[in-house]
């Protein structure tokens, strides 16, 4: 492994923030990564490769590999490139290195885009040789949020194979001599300059405290105002280039002091920001829910006193503190982010405490931008965030919800009752997740579950067959399949071992399904999740399938509306339900303002206790600040022949009926008429009954034949008979229940 003759200079290192987390590891064994490089290079060059094309890996048992899958492993330490053609080519750089370039140049070129590579070598040199040692300085001093071995030894295996470092055991390295005198090369981060090192640093002396006004409305915060604060910020201008959005909200607000007309203000947001009509309005929403302006004329606005108290001061705390006041979930994100952090792990913990209410990862965006602009978090990479010192300062002083179960009922949790079909379901998915003793038990859980979701499901399990089938009903002859393999686990997580991808991919081609599924307790990060993306299979695991369940409970949504959650592409399958909820929680609101305007005598003596569209708009605008047209639709539906919920006379409406017999009518929608419910649930015998049918595909055996949908027994059938039958048959029944048709048509065949 020597470097004489070596021309190529080590590449300049990135910025700590742009270079990537994640390097990759290579197929076959580490001493190969090397010379296989050497020699697949030079072919991909002369492949002429596409994103869909296939190349075998220089040794040929590793086996096929897509260009995609390729360019995944290579370009992010700086190998390949995918040109405007769509075809894959070397970089400048690996052309370098394959024409002088030696072993510095390769490990130096991934140390140049990859986060923690140089610096393992430096922590190395420095006396961390295991790999335990090497994550706790990656975690501690480095900011990175690793919570397993996997990307540490990859690190240690590339500094390995370029002779820089030297296996002692499994789980130890030391430094070669080669090694030492490579690390004065590099360009190693000072771990203290580092973002989350320079927020531990801060001191904080004093801060201001809160007077006047905004000490009065933090004072009255209690536990009920806290939960009822608004969910939603919306849009926020950027303002000039170059401003912080702490002050791009201080221009902006100081536009309304000390009062304004509607119109000057879109003048100069025109004039100004450059901003359109319907982004300034959508701006002054905005305002108006951070609590920085309000309406005080026809058609006029002025800053809240406390926001007035905020422009005197030009205090940044000043103004957390009555955004805090005013929106859900915000000085709260500061205690969630005690150390590095990914926007990911951020929502999974903004979930867990606030359930149903939960913002959309956008409005969590929104927060971090406004806490870190006023330096009460600092952004340790793209993704990732902490809480500062003067952060966690101001918020032990902040009256904040502890829990999900502080908060204030909303409308979302008060539509799922607690002895509902999903609760049940989601207790039993908890439980039997982690029964290792019972495995079918977690099988049948998930069968419930996605019944539940109103998917088509059949369970199958056994040699040769996935565990659940599941077929999504997309239109007239129009259907997807999708296989569903389960995993419980005692430990709560599933690990590597237990997976088989080519047993799951060989289920999904029998069965002719265009989706591969795995559900189980957790699973953990790193190769996993990684393996399971390069194969096309959706993990799921049992707290983000709960949380489908509830939010499908609250907004009832198509299978077709859903089959997103099945797919990796999606980014956030969640969103699916949020126009739904939505709409759900302002009908609400919509039928409760009308009765409650109707029934007001000044209200009836002053307008005949009929609302317009405006005014709807006006008495919700703290609630959800709707759009006019989203209200027109609500009236448009409650107004209909079906509904005959409200009346309209001229421009304005009144209620025909309270609404409790309102909510009558819309669970009345969900029955048949002959009174079985139309959402899938238990039948009369206890089983779970499915309304979409299917058709089987090619090759499958007789006994997958089952259609999914109601299991009737025809009145001409003895039950009884059929199953004598079928124990003389060797075909399994269930001793009680509806029987399979299947089954049922099987026994008078033969009986014929």
């Amino acid at each position: 492994m020597s470097d004489s003759g070596c021309l190529t200079a080590i590449p300049p290192a990135l910025p700590w923030a742009s270079r990537l987390l994640a390097v990759p590891a290579l197929p076959g064994a580490p001493e190969d990564w090397i010379s296989d490089l050497r020699k697949m290079l030079p072919a991909v060059a002369a492949a002429r490769l596409t994103a869909q094309s296939m190349i075998t890996w220089a040794s040929d048992e590793s086996g096929e590999f897509t260009g995609e899958w390729l360019l995944r492993r290579l370009s992010p330490i700086g190998l390949l490139v995918k040109n405007d053609a769509g075809l894959i080519e070397l970089t400048k750089e690996a052309e370098g290195w394959l024409s002088e370039g030696g072993e510095e140049f390769l490990i130096g070129l991934i140390h140049s885009r990859i986060r923690f590579v140089g610096e393992a070598l430096s922590e190395i040199c420095a006396g961390a040789r295991t790999h335990e040692e090497l994550l706790d300085r990656a975690k501690s001093r480095y900011g990175v949020g690793w919570t397993s071995l996997d990307q540490v030894r990859r690190r240690t295996a590339w500094l390995r194979v370029g002779g820089f470092v030297e296996r002692w055991s499994h789980h130890e390295v030391v430094p070669t001599a080669r090694g030492r005198a490579f690390l004065e090369k590099l360009e190693i981060v000072d771990p203290a300059s580092l973002p989350h090192a320079a927020a531990e640093d801060q001191v904080v002396t004093e801060i201001p405290p809160a007077s006047g006004v905004i000490a009065d409305i933090l004072n009255s915060l209690d536990d009920e105002k806290l939960g009822a604060r608004k969910r939603v910020i919306g849009f926020l201008p950027a303002g000039r280039e170059g401003e912080t959005v702490y002050e791009s909200l201080r221009r902006l607000t100081t536009f309304f002091s000390p009062s304004i007309e509607r119109e000057e203000y879109q003048r100069i947001c025109s004039a100004e920001l450059g901003l359109s009509k319907s982004s300034a309005e959508t701006a002054l929403a905005a305002l108006r829910s951070l609590g920085l302006v309000e309406q005080v004329g026809l058609d006029r606005f002025a800053p809240t006193p406390c926001a007035q108290l905020w422009l005197e001061s030009s205090e940044p705390l000043d103004l957390i503190r009555i955004i805090h006041a005013h929106i859900l979930m915000f000085g709260e994100l500061v205690t969630l982010l005690p150390r590095p952090t990914d926007v990911g792990g951020l929502m999974s913990a903004v979930q867990a405490a606030l359930g149903g209410d939960s913002p959309q990862r956008s409005e969590i965006g929104v927060r971090l931008r406004l806490l870190s602009s006023c330096g009460l978090l600092v952004r340790v990479s793209h993704t990732s965030y902490m809480a500062t010192p003067l952060g966690r300062a101001l918020v032990d002083e902040l009256p904040c919800l502890q829990s999900g179960a502080d908060a204030a009922p909303t409308p979302e949790s008060s539509l799922v009752s607690v002895h509902s079909p999903t609760q049940a379901a989601v207790d039993e998915l908890r439980a039997a997740s982690v029964d290792s003793r019972d495995p079918k038990r977690f099988e049948s859980a998930v069968h419930t579950a996605l019944r539940l979701l109103g998917f088509g499901v059949r369970h199958l399990g056994g040699p040769g067959r996935t565990d659940i089938l599941l077929s999504v009903w997309l239109g007239p002859g129009k259907q997807r399949r999708i296989t569903v393999e389960v995993k419980s686990s005692g430990s709560g997580q599933v690990l590597e071992g237990a997976i088989s991808f080519d047993a799951v991919e060989e289920h999904r081609v029998r069965h002719d399904a265009d989706r591969a599924v795995i559900i189980g307790p957790s699973f953990p990060d790193g190769r996993l999740r990684k393996w399971a993306q390069q194969r096309n299979v959706c993990l799921i695991d049992v707290p983000t399938l709960r949380r489908y369940l509830e939010l499908n409970e609250v907004a009832p949504l198509a299978p077709s509306a859903l089959a997103g959650i099945f797919d990796i592409e999606t980014a956030a399958p969640e969103t699916a339900w949020d126009g739904a909820v939505r709409r759900q929680i302002l009908m609400r609101h919509v039928v409760a303002t009308l009765w409650r305007e109707a029934n007001d005598d000044r209200e009836v003596a002053r307008s005949g206790g009929m609302l317009d569209v405006t005014a709807l708009r006006y008495l919700l605008r703290d609630k959800l600040d709707p759009d006019p047209e989203e209200i027109q639709e609500v009236l448009g539906f409650l107004a209909s022949p079906m509904m005959q919920t409200v009346r309209r006379k001229a421009d304005k409406y009144y209620p025909l009926e309270s609404p409790e017999i309102t909510a009558s009518k819309l669970r009345a929608l969900g029955v048949e008429s002959g009174g079985r419910s139309i959402t899938p649930g238990t039948s009369e015998t206890g089983e779970q009954d499915g309304l979409l049918l299917d058709l089987e595909p090619p090759n499958v055996a007789d006994e997958e034949k089952v259609p999914l949908g109601f299991e009737t027994t025809p009145p001409r059938v003895d039950a009884a008979a059929v199953r004598a039958w079928a124990a003389k048959a060797g075909v399994h029944v269930r001793d009680k229940g509806r029987l399979p048709s299947s089954v049922i048509k099987r026994y008078l065949d033969r009986r014929e």
